[in-house]
């Protein structure tokens, strides 16, 4: 009875490592097949023009806009990138100091592109530096401003030809809402852009 009863646990045992095994090899054969895709550079598309659209942050404005990049140059390390935005100020005029309201107001953008223009895992690591000029509404200022700003970021081309974005970065424009109460600067400081970009 013994016997019987330690072979039967034996059997058990063998049976529970086979299959842990066998579910090992298949949990491997898995990560493989993940890693070989992840290896996988995207299209060619991936270094050519682009097309984005993005969500932007910075200070007391939210914005939308558009980009376009060029395709990249200089053995495929940097690109040339303009972008539109359509940003709305949180402020309180002086007109109506019992009230906060937004603003909108228009952005443009022209920077180079600079990094590793090959794709690794499905992503790239980028740097952006260049102008930026601030066209104000004249409920909070009439005095358009020229600055700079620059950021890092970071695409994944998860979903192709679609890649997505996150950046983040700083903006000095020198802008002031002369005619909002305490006459507070805009346009400067810490942004973040989020979005995706069409490949073409």
């Amino acid at each position: 009875m013994y016997f019987t009863k330690t072979l039967f646990i034996s059997c058990c045992l063998a049976l529970a490592a086979f299959t842990a095994n066998a579910q090992n090899d298949d949990v491997e054969k898995d990560m493989d097949i993940i890693e070989k895709r992840m290896d996988a550079k995207p299209t060619k598309a991936a270094n050519k023009i682009a097309i984005g659209y993005n969500l932007t942050d910075i200070q007391n404005s939210f914005g939308v806009g558009l980009n376009l990049t060029s395709p990249y140059f200089f053995d495929k390390s940097m690109a040339v990138r303009l972008r539109a935005n359509m940003q709305f100020l949180q402020h309180i005029p002086t007109a109506a100091p019992a009230a906060t309201i937004w603003s909108p107001y228009g952005m443009l953008q022209l920077g180079l592109v600079g990094g590793d223009g090959a794709v690794k895992k499905n992503m790239r690591f980028y740097g952006e530096g260049g102008v930026v000029v601030i066209m104000p509404n004249d409920e909070f200022s009439a005095n358009s401003t020229i600055g700079g700003y620059g950021l890092f970021g970071f695409e994944f081309f998860l979903a192709k030809p679609i890649a997505f974005h996150i950046e983040m970065g700083g903006m000095g424009t020198g802008g002031t809402a002369e005619k909002s109460v305490g006459k507070p600067i805009y346009a400067n400081g810490f942004l973040t852009n989020v979005g995706v970009r069409l490949l073409l």
